[in-house]
């Protein structure tokens, strides 16, 4: 018979299980077995915003106030 791989839980999953069981303990197994998924999520709060081109708005170096050093001071 073929050695069966057990399938390790959530990060989520552990953390749940510990939160709702007080004597639950966090194992070595279990970070070592954790299921990490590597998709990337599908809803709309990780989608970029759409920012215009619109040449009414300010530039970031525009927004950033200048910074005079003693170097400014001395070269005038």
């Amino acid at each position: 018979m073929a050695k069966q791989l057990k399938k390790g839980l959530t990060a989520k999953q552990i953390v749940s299980r510990h939160i709702q069981n007080k004597d639950d303990t966090i194992k070595e197994d279990d970070m070592k077995n954790v299921e990490i998924d590597s998709s990337l999520p599908t809803d709309n709060a990780h989608q970029p915003l759409d920012i215009s081109n619109d040449g009414e708005r300010p530039k970031d170096e525009d927004k950033d106030h200048k910074i005079e050093t003693p170097w400014d001071v001395i070269t005038r």
